[in-house]
Order: structure tokens, then sequence, then C-alpha cells
């Protein structure tokens, strides 16, 4: 969970005319609707004609979910795990074209804690729990993407002592859960760990980690695996450069397999942004940086039906975050670097999703001078900036932003925490 900006900053910020702030959130998204009080790390995921489903963590170690439609209408509120006896965390969401959801998510419990699933229909049916991890594993960081008819893979970490790795099942659209396949080196240490699965529309998906170079963080190195929606595996890929630290990954696929990588790795002085294409063949090109020389911190990547990618991070300059911006085209070529937060004031935690089209929507918290807010700001298919908006009230810390976009409608659906209540807002 994102912590709330110190409050020293707000006379200096305020005195940078932060009062002139974004329009109202009216203009181009729904007033924000309360999805469930209590709760904390919300997620989304969106289908291609902007219907949603959210999850959330709930008071006291409970997972939950709902649905909302592209107007904002709110389906009812379904326990994911157990109301009791139970500490479940961490839910993660995919959505196929038909509007059926795949959850997953941890259960804390003693030494092994394990991932767990569980299906919701497009007409409000709820499958009964089903157990992905190993039995007897400590399992954890979850995630899961689904194509376009519900083929879907699930990914996480292995925290075993004997086995140590990113591990990941198939889904078939029915329900019928893969064999486990260990897609990074299995060992006591160095670890791997925070697994990303990307899924293209024929189910062929990538995952990606971070791995522990066993030397401090200097060596931490990111790599890859493909995995087919049949279940077989590619050869392990090492995207970044080993003899420098690289960390927090991140994976996007095209509908075609295409596929986009990107990673903060450490320069000698600070943290930039890196990336690297994949083509559906499996074929890599040369790593290339994409953020400028301040310190980056938190990549963000998304890509359109065919290939062309955006990507988003925070970056410090000179005295205060702000949100940047780059595009990649589908052979490898990248835009000029584009500052999406405002100037004058701190701004972090940016996320970004892009429809079939090459429209996209970035989202972040930006601190008013009083507190945290969630605002946004569109690009269109050309790559112009349109008008940023507030998403979240003045008056009380938001927290975590999450945001999809649907394929086909191009609706955006923002999700965040504000004062203990998970909230949304769906447009422009």
């Amino acid at each position: 969970m994102i912590a709330p900006r110190g409050r020293w900053l707000a006379l200096g910020l305020a005195a940078l005319g932060l009062a002139a702030f974004a329009p109202s959130a009216s203009a181009a998204f729904i007033a924000p609707v309360d999805v469930s009080a209590n709760a904390a790390n919300p997620q989304v995921a969106t289908d291609p004609d902007g219907d949603s489903v959210l999850a959330w963590e709930f008071i006291n170690n409970r997972v939950q979910a709902r649905t909302m439609d592209d107007a904002g209408a709110l389906g009812p509120v379904h326990e994911l795990g157990q109301a009791s006896g139970t500490d479940d965390i961490d839910p993660k969401a995919a959505i196929d074209n038909q509007g059926d959801a795949v959850f997953v998510f941890t259960r804390i419990s003693g030494g092994s804690n394990v991932v767990l699933g569980r299906r919701l229909s497009a007409a409000g049916v709820l499958s009964p729990v089903f157990q992905v991890s190993g039995s007897g594993q400590n399992a954890g960081q979850p995630d899961v993407a689904t194509d376009a008819n519900g083929d879907t893979i699930i990914t996480w970490t292995n925290f075993s002592f004997s086995v140590n790795a990113v591990q990941a099942r198939t889904m078939s659209a029915r329900g019928v859960l893969g064999p486990i396949r260990t897609l990074s080196p299995s060992n006591i240490f160095p670890i791997a760990q925070f697994p990303e699965v990307a899924v293209d529309q024929t189910g062929d998906g990538v995952v990606t980690w971070a791995r522990n170079g066993g030397n401090g963080e200097a060596n931490d190195q990111v790599q890859a695996r493909a995995l087919t929606v049949a279940g077989s595996q590619g050869p392990l890929l090492n995207l970044s450069d080993p003899a420098t630290r690289a960390a927090e990954p991140q994976v996007a696929i095209d509908d075609d397999g295409d596929t986009t990588f990107t990673w903060l790795r450490f320069d000698g002085v600070r943290d930039r942004v890196e990336a690297r294409r994949m083509n559906s063949a499996g074929v890599l090109q040369a790593a290339v940086t994409v953020s400028n020389t301040r310190s980056a911190q938190t990549p963000q990547v998304a890509t359109d039906a065919d290939g062309d990618s955006v990507f988003t991070w925070e970056i410090f300059d000179a005295n205060v975050d702000r949100i940047h911006a780059r595009r990649m085209a589908l052979g490898g070529g990248l835009s000029g670097i584009q500052q999406v937060s405002a100037v004058g004031g701190e701004a972090f935690a940016p996320q970004v999703a892009r429809s079939a089209a090459g429209a996209s929507i970035f989202t972040w918290l930006r601190f008013d001078g009083t507190v945290d807010r969630v605002q946004a700001r569109a690009m269109n298919v050309a790559g112009s900036l349109q008008a940023t908006f507030d998403l979240s009230a003045a008056g009380v810390d938001a927290e975590t932003p999450q945001v999809d976009m649907a394929a086909t409608s191009g609706d955006a659906v923002a999700t965040w925490e504000r004062g203990g209540t998970v909230q949304a807002s769906v447009g422009p």
C-alpha cells in the first residue's frame, strides 16, 4: 500500500500554484461510486465492451469482488474466500471477452500458504474455490491473465525451502487446470519472485519475474518464459544484463503474441527504465533505455492489438516526482518522452492501460498540497495527451490506483482506496 506523502511538502507545493488543480472529474468520468467500505488493495479487469470486475481485500483479511457495468452500476458483492476462519489477501482479476472472470488470491495458513482461485460467470454464477498452487507449498504473489475465450494462465511464487521458484499452470475455459510448471531455475537461493503474466488472444502467454542474483541486489536479473495454452514452455530468457541490478518487471502482449517487457536497471548512478521486445516467434530485440537520466521508479507498460506499446513511470525531476510516458512502435522505434503530470506538484504511483486501437489512459496519485488524489489523463491514438481530471475527491488521502481500458469501446475504468473505502469511476 502506498503511504501518503509527507505533509512537509504542503507549503512548498502550495506556493507553486497547486490551487489551479485539474478540472472536475464530472466532465469526463462519472462521479466515483463506493464499491466497498472497510476495504483496500483494489484490482480491476475490463472486458472489450467496458463491463468490469473489481476485487479487493476486505477488513480482517477477506477477499471480495463485484461487477460494474460500463455505466458504473454495481452488481452484488461476492465473497471469494471465507467470511471467517481464514486469512485471504492479495486478490488479482482477469476477464474474457464474454465477461467471465477469474480471480486468484493467497490464503495465509501457517507455513504453507496457498494460492486459490475462483471463477465468476457473466451471469453472476460463482464457482467453488479451487487450489492453484501445490499442496505443502508456501505460495504467494499470484497473477492471472485470460484470453478472449477464457483460457487462462495463473502464476505465483513458490517459496518452499526445496523449490523457491516461479511456477504457473494453465486453466481451460471450462475450468480444467493443467499441471504445475516450474518456470524459473529452482534454487534454495537465489530466489525468483514477483511474477507478472500476459496472454494473447489465443491463450499463449509470457511470464516475467525478478531473480535475485545472490550478491545483495547487485546482480538481480529480469527473466521470462513463454507458456502456451497447451502448457508447453519456451526457453528461459535472460532479459536484463546480468552484470547490473534489474527489478520491477512488467509485461504486455498484443493479439498475435508480440510481447513488450519493461523493468528498472541501475546504470551505476541511478535506476532507469529499460524495455525489450520479443516477436511472436520468440525472437528478442536488443534492450533499449526508455527513461531519461533522472532516477526512475515504478515502470508500467500497455500494448494495443497491433503491438504498439506505451510506457509510464515516475521520475524524480530535481525537486518533485513527476509522471512521464513514452510510446514504442511494433518495430521498436521510440517516440519522444512526454510529461503526463502537471509541473509543480508531486505525482507518483502511475498506471496505464490501452485499447485495441491504441488509445491510452494513465492514472496516478497527485499531492494537492493537503492530500493525495487520484488523477487521470487520456492519450489519443495519435499520441496527443488530453485534459487531466481529478478522480478522487479532496479532503482525504487516496491510495493504490489501478486502471484498465476496454479493448473495443475504449472505456477506462479506474479504482482506488480513499479513507478505507474502495471507489471506482468510468470514463472518459
